[in-house]
């Protein structure tokens, strides 16, 4: 059951959502936000590279519902578009009545309609909603940014139009909450400022029972200063050294005040058949996801004490796989949703991406030194191209999400040669390059979900294909598919590379590298040369040769081709390494996969 309204002393469902919903974000002038709108779900996933905006988009929503200071530094500039103090930035929250189903309804309920009042609007199609505007401006005579909220009038499309200012009370039934990558309760129990230490600072006690549990606190003190000399000697030599002739001077082990008691708290595990231990001394990954476990809890006190009073949380975490082992991520995103609330989840983790709804994810990137957000639900597709994209992409290569760049390729054997030569052409790695290169099991079809959902996100993709007759048949009826067209001409795709003619051991036979690719096959299977004369080669071409008529048998460069085959793709990354080693001029780039390697390159340098 969804809902925000309580009665009495009832309690609330965990993991329900509030029967309101922040549904759209426009932002102008933050930090890496230019001119952005986002269009949010109860769950919200944000997802890509560092450095995008993904965090910028949660300081934004921030600063609309705590408010808070900005500098020049938090103004977007750009050479195109420089820093001026009279810019502005601006955050506009819109939030729309929702039904049990999460789908929206016309109007608030009594309690949201209440509380909102003469506050609420309706848009072209008399669906009521309520929205406001955060704008900081630059006050010359404070000589900083000030801000004001007012309330939003009409949202129409881009047209967004703002008129009197509003109050807190209106805000006050909004709980933001910011957590970053950085969580662990064992010092979140230490640091005054916590959500943790905020929930227990004001635990309310009678004034009899306070006055017991001090006493019993001081007679622990005494008794514990009774059993030490040292104690009771520092204690001496301070009174002496103070001089105090009015005033007393006492050690006193633990704290006498319980408003200071807090200090002091721990939380405790204690194992089967052996002592307790503080929790500080579990992992990181456990201590960050007791920080979720309280969060539920306090979120949940708050929705219970609400009662006739309407109560709106949202939850905003930067990366919650932190710390956290990759098969308890999986779990993560249902512990999560567990929690009441809106949530908006930035993420890097692609297990935290094939356990999500594909309709809540949204892919963020930095192009020009502006932030750019789209939401993966935009993608025109039928239901069984969805699945096979939650099936294919999400589920196996969410990591490609990450990327700037994404090569694919039939198979594994030139995924892992692809990554030598990168690694030797460029002097990094592919992944510290931005570029993931991915094998997606066979041609033609396979590449379809991979085109469509990279296409979408705006991340630049090549295909690096076989050039046989019908892998190029099946790679034209799958760009088809792609360009919606008929007709379909190779040529005119740049990020499309073709073996001519070739697959990929064919290719580099025909290149001249049949010693460099019988060298590695024969380092690779040292065990298994022959230990007086023959290598690995001349054994499985001996073999080879005894399943063939006298006459019969193939040609050398024919069974070479066979013996790389049959080593599938284990033999994929010695032959790289060893071409690339035994050559010092453009030879240690076959041709094909330098023409890649340089067009990959100067994507990379626009992309600066």
């Amino acid at each position: 059951m969804w809902g925000v309204v309580c009665g009495g002393e009832e309690e609330r469902e965990e993991g329900e959502i509030m029967n309101i919903h922040l549904c759209r974000v426009h932002i102008e002038n933050f930090r890496s936000i230019k001119n952005s709108e986002i269009i949010l779900n109860p769950f919200s996933v944000f997802f890509g590279m560092n450095d995008s905006g993904k965090s910028n988009l949660l300081n934004a929503i921030n600063l609309a519902f705590n408010g808070g200071n900005i500098t020049d530094t938090d103004v977007f500039s750009s050479p195109e578009y420089p820093y001026f103090k009279e810019k502005s930035v601006i955050i506009d929250l819109m939030f729309i009545p929702i039904n049990e189903k999460g789908n929206r309804e016309k109007s608030f309920d009594d309690a949201w309609g209440l509380h909102f009042g003469i506050n609420v609007n309706t848009d072209s199609n008399d669906n009521e909603f309520f929205a406001y505007r955060t704008r900081y401006v630059y006050d010359n005579e404070k000589d900083e940014y000030i801000h004001e909220r007012l309330l939003i009038n009409s949202w129409e499309n881009d047209n967004i139009v703002a008129g009197k200012g509003i109050g807190f009370a209106t805000l006050r039934a909004f709980d933001f909450i910011l957590m970053d990558a950085q969580r662990d309760i064992a010092l979140d129990i230490r640091n005054k400022s916590s959500l943790w230490n905020r929930q227990i600072a004001n635990i309310q006690l009678s004034e009899d029972i306070k006055t017991e549990i001090e006493d019993s606190l001081g007679k622990m003190g005494r008794a514990i200063k009774a059993a030490s000399s040292i104690l009771q000697k520092v204690e001496t030599d301070l009174s002496n050294a103070l001089n105090f002739k009015k005033n007393k001077v006492e050690v006193s082990p633990i704290t006498k005040n319980i408003g200071e008691l807090y200090k002091g708290m721990d939380i405790y595990v204690t194992p089967e058949s052996s002592e307790s231990f503080s929790i500080a001394n579990l992992g990181l990954g456990t201590r960050s996801k007791a920080v979720f476990s309280v969060l539920k809890t306090v979120i949940q006190k708050h929705i219970n004490k609400s009662k006739s009073t309407p109560y709106f949380c949202i939850l905003a975490l930067e990366e919650p796989e932190a710390h956290i082992y990759p098969n308890s991520q999986r779990q993560l995103i249902q512990d999560l949703k567990a929690i009441s609330g809106q949530k908006l989840i930035t993420t890097h983790s692609p297990y935290l991406l094939s356990t999500s709804k594909m309709d809540d994810l949204i892919y963020v990137s930095l192009q020009k030194a502006k932030s750019k957000y789209v939401s993966i639900s935009t993608l025109n597709l039928e239901k069984e191209n969805i699945r096979k994209i939650e099936r294919s992409v999400l589920n196996t290569r969410g990591d490609i999400l990450f990327s700037a760049i994404t090569i694919l390729v039939e198979g594994e054997t030139e995924e892992q040669a692809l990554a030598v030569f990168f690694q030797e052409y460029f002097g990094n790695s592919t992944y510290s390059l931005g570029v993931n290169i991915v094998g997606v099991g066979g041609s033609g079809n396979n590449y379809l979900p991979f085109i469509q959902i990279l296409e979408n996100i705006g991340v630049k993709w090549f295909i690096f294909s076989d050039g046989e007759e019908d892998v190029i048949n099946k790679l034209k009826n799958v760009l088809k598919k792609y360009k919606d067209t008929k007709e379909i001409d190779l040529q005119c795709f740049r990020n499309v590379i073709i073996l001519e003619e070739n697959n990929f051991e064919s290719y580099l036979l025909q290149n001249g590298y049949k010693s460099e690719i019988i060298k590695a096959i024969n380092e690779y299977e040292t065990d298994k040369q022959d230990e007086h004369t023959l290598s690995y080669f001349e054994n499985f071409k001996k073999g080879y040769g005894k399943n063939h008529q006298k006459g019969d048998t193939p040609d050398e460069n024919v069974i070479l081709i066979e013996c790389m085959k049959s080593g599938k793709a284990k033999y994929a990354a010695i032959i790289a390494q060893t071409i690339c080693k035994e050559y010092n001029d453009n030879k240690k780039f076959p041709p094909k996969i330098l023409e890649l390697m340089e067009t990959v390159k100067t994507v990379l340098e626009d992309n600066k």
